[in-house]
């Protein structure tokens, strides 16, 4: 939508532009006859009515072109200023997505803290399930290994009595 609305101001801009350089152009022409005339009747005659009326038409004809250049100075100036509103706009959202980035950032250091603790306490939790498997294990053979030794030893004791 802003694509738009930026297009509707580059081209009405640039309509205005060109319709001022028309003017313009058009008003120098005006203003380079006018102006020639006056010089022409300044030096070659002295009616000094004709030579005020034909001054008066080049100091309207003047005044004209400062308008219109008085003008694009202030379409300038509203451009420049559109822009520098436009500059500030994005700085103010870049500062922003920064800010973010450097808390997702630290979210991110955090998040890979947290996997590390976490992956450390699996690994506990791992080798103790670990521990007990083996301390069970190693109680399973020392009931099977008793259970094995103990008749021996009896017999043994029994055998060495009854001889």
């Amino acid at each position: 939508m802003s694509n738009n609305l930026s297009c509707d101001f580059n081209c009405k801009r640039k309509k205005n532009i060109s319709k001022l350089k028309k003017s313009y152009n058009k008003e120098l022409k005006n203003y380079f006859n006018v102006y020639k005339n006056y010089m022409e009747v300044s030096f070659n005659n002295n009616n000094k009515k004709l030579n005020n009326k034909l001054k008066k038409k080049v100091i309207k004809s003047n005044n004209k072109l400062n308008a219109i250049l008085s003008s694009l100075k202030r379409n300038n100036i509203s451009l420049n200023n559109e822009i520098e509103k436009q500059n500030r706009i994005i700085n103010a959202k870049t500062n922003k997505i920064e800010t973010q980035k450097k808390i997702m950032n630290k979210q991110k250091l955090n998040l890979s803290n947290k996997n590390k603790t976490f992956k450390t306490r699996n690994r506990q939790l791992i080798f103790k399930n670990e521990q007990k498997i083996y301390k069970r294990n190693l109680f399973y053979i020392m009931i099977i290994l008793n259970l094995i030794i103990i008749p021996i030893v009896i017999y043994m004791i029994l055998y060495n009595r009854n001889k």
